[in-house]
């Protein structure tokens, strides 16, 4: 038994000097993810309150005035860990694109942070339902699925706070022939999102539909998601821009 633990002692240790790690956000040595990088993590969530249907900007680049479907200006609570910078972006990069670094249990914790702050602000008895941005399947075939593991997450924060049910549910779908928005400017990304999405079930009508995705740029995804459902109570989101 302690000649089997040396052994993978020194496999280790042989492993760090051939194949050095370095933590995917601010790029230290021998981490992963270092503990000052997991903790941005698990500080408590930002809670600000965004337009129901223009999460976003105009076409002229200008900010929206919060509207819903009516122009009654109707908002919802939208909780975040912190802006789309340093190493939160790094990270988030990381798991989208590293074909070596997972980042689920980071996305994770930042979500349940997220679904807490959440809470706070939407009493009520109805169960929650989180229904992540959907990902494409290429994302999923190679085990990319970020908002999976961060929808998940938040589930855990919602209920662990307002002691009522929740569930993430992927009620909603990518058309197919969907293209990326990776590269893509704020114009672009808004009008490729525009009809880009279908339902895959029924939202009934006595739950709390909580949106989630890991990165709001233009607000654009968020929005598509909420008009292809039909209704939404709350965004969490990992970072905003």
């Amino acid at each position: 038994m302690e000649l089997l633990q040396r052994l993978r002692i020194a496999v280790v240790s042989l492993l760090s000097i051939l194949m050095p790690t370095q933590c995917a956000g601010c790029m230290i040595w021998d981490h992963v993810v270092c503990p000052r990088c997991r903790s941005i993590a698990l500080r408590s969530a930002r809670l600000e309150r965004i337009g129901l249907v223009t999460l976003g900007e105009s076409e002229t680049g200008m900010p929206c005035a919060p509207c819903d479907n009516d122009g009654s200006g109707a908002t919802v609570p939208m909780a975040f860990i912190g802006r789309y910078d340093g190493e939160l972006r790094n990270i988030i990069i990381a798991s989208k694109h590293s074909p070596t670094f997972r980042g689920d249990d980071f996305l994770y914790d930042a979500g349940a942070s997220v679904g807490r702050r959440l809470a706070t602000a939407l009493p009520g008895k109805d169960p929650w339902w989180v229904i992540p941005a959907p990902s494409s399947w290429k994302r999923v075939l190679h085990g990319k699925n970020v908002t999976g593991a961060f929808a998940r997450g938040v589930a855990l924060g919602l209920a662990q706070v307002s002691g009522r049910p929740a569930r993430v549910v992927g009620a909603v779908r990518l058309r197919f022939g969907v293209r990326s928005q990776a590269g893509r400017g704020r114009r672009g990304r808004r009008l490729d999102r525009v009809g880009s999405m279908r339902r895959r079930l029924h939202i009934p009508a006595n739950v709390a539909v909580v949106i989630v995705d890991d990165v709001l740029t233009t607000g654009a995804t968020c929005r598509e998601v909420a008009r292809t459902v039909g209704r939404v109570d709350a965004v969490g989101v990992c970072a905003r821009v």
